[in-house]
């Protein structure tokens, strides 16, 4: 088991190179910041719950995550939206923390539930309305769909049915099928492929 999540955390650690493998072949600098930015705490978050146990880091550092790719599709260039989102997770956790007397754990979490969905909607609307060029908003909305079947994994994991309980390790190697694709996607979804595509 120790062995399979060094090979899982590699995996992370690869996507983290490729993203920065391209260096200034992205169509965009604002956007390949924020999505690198992004990745590294995803790393970061990863060795926590992977490698060294420690769940309320590790969800701390995905919602740290979150704020960097929430803002990387915040089209309007206004800061009220950003803003927003991020007042209304902070509310969202201090009433579940302090006013329903939820454990840490399950409030971070459910911060991050949050932001996640903004993140998917800012995905799928940046993908139709054609913000980023074709290629990029198809790898960033595909990266966002196999994350969401991923995190829907790790729910189904950590339900505590008899179903998580019995299926535990084909779920998580079904995990790894979403998750692992999910963040080579958003990878090389700042690289400029039209540059690529004319061989330049």
């Amino acid at each position: 088991m120790i062995i399979s999540n060094f090979v899982r955390y590699a995996i992370v650690l690869t996507c983290l190179y490729i993203a920065l493998s391209y260096g200034d072949c992205a169509w965009n600098r604002r956007d390949a910041f924020l999505m690198r930015a992004g990745i590294f705490l995803t790393v970061l978050a990863d060795y926590f719950l992977i490698i060294d146990g420690r769940f309320l880091i590790g969800i701390g550092l995905y919602i740290a995550a979150q704020v960097f790719y929430n803002l990387r599709i915040n089209w309007t260039g206004r800061i009220w939206l950003p803003a927003f989102k991020f007042a209304g997770g902070a509310a969202i956790g201090l009433y579940l923390l302090f006013g329903q007397n939820l454990d840490l754990l399950t409030t971070e979490a459910l911060v991050y539930a949050w932001l996640f969905g903004w993140y998917l909607a800012g995905a799928i609307h940046t993908f139709a309305g054609k913000k980023m060029p074709p290629v990029n908003g198809l790898l960033l909305l595909l990266s966002a769909i196999t994350c969401l079947l991923g995190d829907i994994v790790i729910f189904t994991m950590n339900s505590g049915t008899a179903f998580s309980t019995r299926y535990l390790r084909p779920l998580s190697i079904i995990l790894w099928v979403f998750y692992g694709p999910s963040q080579l996607l958003l990878a090389l979804s700042s690289r400029d492929w039209k540059r690529e595509g004319q061989g330049t």
